[in-house]
C-alpha cells in the first residue's frame, strides 16, 4: 500500500528487511533521497538500520519512521538517531505524501545552505558593539 501511494510522485525501491534495505542504501545503483522505515522488520529492525545510517556516509538522507508502536520510548529513540519524522500507523495517504515532500524540501534547503556557506565570510562580533543587556 505504501509503495502505491508514493509511485505517482516518486521512484520507489523496496526491501523486505533491514539488512537488504542497508544493502540497497549503501550499495544500490540508485541515489536514495528519502527512507521510509518501519521499526519492526525481520533480520535487522528499524533501530538497527538507524544506528548503521547514523555512522555512515549517507547520514544526511532523511529517514521517516512509520510504526504502529508510537510509544514515547520509540519516538525518543527514533529522534535520538536523527530520524526526520515519525508517522503512526494507521495513516492517511496524504500524510505520507506531505511528510515525504517536507523532508525532501528540508534536505534541499540544508544542502543549499551548506553550499552557500562555503563561500560566505565568517561572522565576527566585537563585544563592545553588542548591546549591554545586563547579563553576565
Amino acid at each position: 500500500m505504501l509503495e502505491n501511494i508514493l509511485l505517482c510522485d516518486y521512484f520507489v525501491e523496496t526491501a523486505e528487511n533491514g539488512f537488504k534495505g542497508m544493502e540497497l542504501i549503501l550499495h544500490g545503483d540508485k541515489k536514495i533521497d528519502c527512507i521510509l522505515l518501519d521499526l519492526h522488520m525481520p533480520i535487522m529492525d528499524g533501530f538497527g538500520v538507524l544506528e548503521l545510517l547514523k555512522d555512515s556516509n549517507v547520514s544526511d538522507i532523511p529517514v521517516i519512521i512509520i510504526s504502529a508502536e508510537s510509544t514515547s520510548e520509540n519516538l525518543f529513540k527514533s529522534f535520538s538517531f536523527n530520524a526526520a519524522d515519525f508517522i503512526c500507523k494507521p495513516f492517511e495517504p496524504q500524510t505520507i505524501l506531505e511528510r515525504v515532500a517536507a523532508a525532501l524540501e528540508k534536505k534541499k534547503i540544508i544542502t543549499q545552505y551548506i553550499s552557500l556557506s562555503q563561500f560566505a565570510p565568517p561572522l565576527f562580533f566585537q563585544e563592545e558593539l553588542l548591546p549591554d543587556w545586563g547579563i553576565d
